[in-house]
């Protein structure tokens, strides 16, 4: 007897809808329940430490003459260089995650990706004070493993569309808490410890993270116990018969997936906008990790600060006070991202960073008070400006390729990072330590015109 003759004397199986789980308005789908809600931002949790002490501590380990004892004058090129060939390596890789997400699992790649970037930490000071291969190497381990978390589908995965706009908030959320927790808890117990000292009890912490994903991360898969329809028995029929004639197996399936990709970018101009925002969003990340340490650290040479240590403990002020900032909007920018058009809300976002970023070219005293309340504002706008922009990706991408669009989006944005981190450090050796500032600017600038522009055209209608 075949499949056809058994399905038909099979009574249909109707089943009573589960009810979706919500939390602080957030919706989920009817499998998930709030462990997957919660593992969203927990996560992101670890990059909050990770990037303070790659891109922040980073420049004073490098500057540190128990470590790597790299001079004024080339602390600029030399920090950039290392950025810039670990985003390069980076860049290889990026839209390969996407396919392993979509091919291997969430589980599996979120979690082997946050422990190698732990174990980078871990190893950074030991490779002292030979900055090459070993710092280059560990830079570039980093980088790479970092694609993982960053190009994470859970929000498309565990959360309705409707409500991705505060699930992009409540990821953002975790990135936020993870640096509360190290500007305000960690560095505080762990200020005594020497530089190297603190790059691995901060490992040690990241590592909890991926033992805790093991178990609260579901992968989007139907439950092969669960009895179905007719119906879907026909539909999987027609799928299996569609598999059996197909040629060419992975290297056909990447193909279609590429070829999707490339057509969503073409038809849909809310994806070429948000590629540009994510490149526009990884430079101002730079911007405030070490092209704000270094802005800072450039007022020891005119006397303003009176050493390393003073400018260090200025700069995780700078954080603590944006990241405190960012905690309290970081809700509503999600609720503004899901209530309004972004027609509307990015030009506004983004004219209000340029205007902080011109104000704060012209500061004179890093410790001021318009220095905290500039650093804090752009900070805050970045943070709406990251949530606009990933709100509107996950509102446009197909349901196949959720896990390679967002490797294309996150390789457009180490495209951004590697880009800023080479010019910006030259500019920052040759012009000053304001100009990085001024090149996010003038890209915002063009941001806005091409909102404008595409708004007017009616091409850009979300």
């Amino acid at each position: 007897m075949n499949l056809q003759s058994r399905l038909d004397k099979r009574k249909p199986v109707f089943h009573k809808k589960s009810k979706k789980k919500s939390l602080f308005g957030i919706k989920l789908k009817s499998q998930f329940g709030l462990t997957q809600l919660f593992a969203i931002p927990i996560m992101n949790f670890g990059a909050g430490i990770l990037l303070f002490f790659f891109n922040v501590q980073m420049i004073f380990l490098l500057k540190s003459p128990d470590f790597f004892n790299v001079s004024n004058s080339e602390i600029g090129s030399i920090s950039s260089d290392i950025i810039f060939y670990s985003v390069l390596c980076q860049m290889a890789v990026v839209i390969i995650v996407g396919y392993i997400y979509d091919i291997c699992g969430r589980r599996i790649t979120l979690c082997i990706t946050i422990f190698l970037q732990g174990l980078s930490l871990l190893l950074t000071p030991v490779v002292s004070p030979n900055i090459f291969p070993g710092l280059y190497l560990l830079r570039i381990m980093f980088a790479m493993a970092s694609m993982g978390p960053i190009c994470s589908p859970l929000i498309n995965d565990y959360i309705e569309k409707g409500s991705r706009g505060r699930a992009n908030a409540l990821l953002i959320f975790g990135l936020q808490i993870g640096e509360f927790f190290n500007n305000v808890i960690l560095l505080n117990i762990i200020k005594d410890y020497s530089l190297g000292a603190q790059f691995q009890i901060a490992a040690l912490i990241v590592f909890i993270i991926p033992i805790s994903g093991l178990f609260i991360i579901k992968e989007p898969r139907m439950n092969k116990k669960k009895r179905i329809s007719t119906q879907s028995l026909l539909q999987l029929k027609k799928k299996v018969d569609g598999i059996q004639k197909a040629k060419g197996g992975f290297l056909k399936k990447f193909y279609k997936i590429s070829s999707t990709v490339l057509k969503s970018c073409r038809t849909n101009i809310a994806i070429i906008i948000c590629l540009y925002g994510n490149f526009l969003i990884k430079m101002t990340q730079m911007m405030f990790g070490p092209f704000l340490a270094l802005w800072t650290a450039s007022f020891i040479y005119s006397g303003m600060l009176k050493d390393q240590q003073e400018a260090q403990l200025l700069v995780q002020s700078f954080n603590t006070f944006g990241t405190f900032i960012n905690m309290i909007l970081i809700f509503p920018a999600g609720k503004v991202a899901d209530m309004f058009q972004y027609k509307y809300i990015m030009p506004i976002v983004t004219l209000l960073k340029i205007a902080c970023i011109v104000f704060f070219c012209l500061i004179e005293r890093p410790s001021s008070i318009a220095s905290y309340c500039l650093i804090t504002l752009m900070q805050a706008l970045y943070c709406f400006q990251n949530a606009f922009t990933d709100a509107l990706l996950s509102r446009n991408i197909p349901k196949n390729i959720r896990g390679s669009m967002m490797g294309v989006y996150q390789f457009i944005g180490s495209i951004g990072t590697m880009i800023f981190s080479k010019v910006g450090g030259y500019v920052h050796d040759s012009l000053g330590a304001q100009y990085p500032f001024m090149i996010v600017g003038s890209l915002d600038i063009l941001l806005v015109i091409l909102l404008l522009g595409f708004t007017i055209s009616g091409k850009f209608d979300h």
